[in-house]
């Protein structure tokens, strides 16, 4: 009587690990992220990340045509 029975407990064990299984990665998927207070996410620098050349080392040349209009080359 126990034998026929044996299939479908361990067919039920598994697919009740299963469910549980599934509904854990679904309800840690849909958590919202803590939220962090705006004033920490922000971060005051005393100077540019990037600091551009002066103008003395910018080569910029123009040259302008005999009917006016510039151009770049």
């Amino acid at each position: 009587m126990f034998k026929d029975k044996k299939p479908l407990i361990i067919g039920g064990a598994l697919l009740g690990v299963l469910l549980i299984a599934g509904g854990g990665f679904f309800f840690w998927r849909q958590r919202k992220p803590a939220v962090v207070p705006e004033e920490e996410t922000r971060t005051e620098r005393s100077e540019p990340l990037v600091v551009p050349p002066s103008a003395e080392e910018m080569p910029y040349e123009t040259y302008q045509t005999i009917d006016g209009s510039f151009c770049k080359e």
